[in-house]
């Protein structure tokens, strides 16, 4: 398609609800319709860093720890959880609800 008739498509699409017409000795006005959507939930994939430490330079194992993943937020339910072979810290208490 050229470049000039796929500009008159989008113009058409996107200004026909501000656009004034004359049909028959009268002046119309377009109008654009919104169709709303269905509520969909994204799973997250989280990885298990273990990098969180106290100020002694102590682990912090506790998975309510957002410093704990890489996303660095902490896993909700329903979330998929991984666990590399690389981590700082490969223990991990589950004290998450």
């Amino acid at each position: 398609m050229p470049r000039s008739t796929f500009r008159n498509l989008l113009n058409k699409a996107f200004t026909s609800g501000s656009r004034r017409r004359v049909r028959g000795g009268r002046v119309t006005r377009s109008q654009l319709n919104l169709d709303s959507l269905e509520e969909r939930v994204v799973l997250n994939n989280v990885t298990w860093t273990g990098n969180a430490v106290d100020i002694h330079n102590h682990a912090i194992p506790n998975w309510s720890d957002f410093r704990n993943w890489r996303t660095l937020s902490v896993p909700k339910p329903g979330d998929d959880v991984f666990f590399t072979a690389n981590n700082a810290n490969p223990n991990s208490i589950v004290d998450a609800p």
